[in-house]
């Protein structure tokens, strides 16, 4: 049987995008057959109900801490990694997959390849970050000179990812390397959504963390501007607006403020961090998923739950050229650049339900065909085999790995 690893040093409890993607890679390896095992934070005391893998709590730094003395986490990662492949009986055959890499991850991975040499097994590294918003990204891109050292160090045994089509270009040509696309495998369970007509109520959510760069200070215009406007009666408000780990932003402080005097019947909001099944029940009972983008930041940045939405059948509410929009269309979602354009949508959807729900689930049914969890495992799987012909290819250009998603849809009258 063959090994999966999930290398994720910020894995440190059942929350969060750690969390989930952990959980929902772990389970799809482990239905085809692989011995699973996470290799995550030592704070970690959670469990992955339902799934048959084996947890080691091994490394001491977060992705999201920072501390003085760097060169001592990336040697630890080094031996500690090495240290926990060789106890499960890791071979070069089997899959080591760090899932969400940034700059230290990338310095980390290097220092591995430094200490280890021959002995060092592949390693897969997958990021959702551009260059531009990667955590610990020097002046000056400091991620592309590590991306050419570790090219070079460990040519045919490192493999480098990106959550999409887009982000993937986009760094193959910034860091001139080859960047391949590791779409998200799809969430197992498919859209709940029922037919829908214009007498139904409109489910529209915000979930996720308070944040600026998602656009959470544009709610409280947005909410107040549905609520008074008689085409949008049947719209209601779902509004996650727990703090990030660095607590609310002055801006964020006073929209949450101006959102709780809108509170009620029809806006409701949730301080608390949602567990894993009520962000579930809230994703899949929602109509349509609030996604305001700030456009430098989200422009190639992957978002899981952009993705996720797109997959199962949602309508997007976004910004016009960040990446959530690049999953969908204007048939299938609200995409705008200001909140005259958003409030326009919205008040579209609530009118004609009927024919956003039937332009999302066509689009849905294309996106999961391409990001099926049998092509996500093979793909893992012949990377290198690609990466071989590649070295072997000097004038070789990296090909187009993939259709460029629902651009490719048929439109839906």
């Amino acid at each position: 049987m063959p090994k999966f690893f999930i290398v994720d040093p910020s894995l440190r409890d059942e929350r969060g995008h750690h969390f989930e993607l952990s959980y929902r890679i772990g389970r799809l390896a482990a239905r085809y057959g692989c011995e699973v095992h996470v290799l995550c934070n030592t704070a970690f005391c959670g469990q992955f109900s339902g799934l048959d893998a084996a947890i080691h709590p091994v490394f001491e730094f977060s992705n999201y801490e920072y501390a003085d003395n760097e060169d001592d986490i990336r040697q630890d990662f080094a031996l500690q990694l090495q240290d926990m492949l060789v106890k499960c009986g890791a071979s070069s055959d089997d899959i080591v997959l760090c899932h969400t890499s940034d700059a230290r991850i990338y310095d980390c991975a290097l220092r591995y390849f430094e200490v280890h040499k021959a002995s060092a097994l592949p390693l897969h590294l997958a990021t959702p970050y551009d260059e531009a918003v990667m955590p610990g990204n020097g002046p000056g891109n400091a991620v592309a000179l590590t991306i050419g050292k570790l090219a070079s160090v460990a040519a045919g045994c490192v493999f480098f990812w990106a959550e999409t089509v887009p982000l993937a270009n986009h760094l193959s040509a910034r860091w001139n390397a080859r960047v391949e696309p590791l779409l998200l495998p799809p969430k197992d369970e498919v859209t709940r959504a029922s037919s829908k007509n214009s007498n139904d109520i409109i489910h529209l959510a915000y979930l996720g963390a308070a944040r600026e760069e998602k656009g959470f200070h544009l709610l409280p215009d947005i909410v107040q501007r549905v609520l008074q406007d008689q085409r949008c009666d049947r719209a209601c408000f779902f509004i996650q607006c727990s703090p990030q780990v660095v607590g609310y932003s002055p801006i964020v402080r006073a929209a949450l403020d101006r959102l709780e005097t809108l509170a009620g019947e029809r806006v409701k909001l949730k301080k608390e961090t949602l567990t894993s099944e009520d962000y579930d029940e809230i994703f899949f009972s929602s109509d349509g998923l609030l996604l305001l983008y700030d456009l430098e930041k989200y422009r190639h940045r992957g978002s899981g739950i952009a993705w996720d939405g797109a997959t199962c059948g949602k309508v997007l509410i976004t910004r016009q050229d960040t990446i959530a929009a690049s999953f969908t269309t204007p048939k299938a979602s609200v995409i705008a650049q200001d909140t005259e354009g958003w409030i326009e949508g919205i008040a579209d959807l609530c009118l004609s339900p009927e024919k956003y729900q039937q332009a999302a689930q066509e689009q849905a049914a294309y996106l999961r065909e391409i990001s099926r969890q049998d092509l996500y495992l093979e793909r893992l799987q012949s990377r290198r085999e690609r990466e071989v012909r590649s070295l072997q290819s000097p004038g070789a250009v990296v090909g187009k790995p993939m259709p460029l998603l629902a651009s490719r849809l048929p439109e839906v009258t």
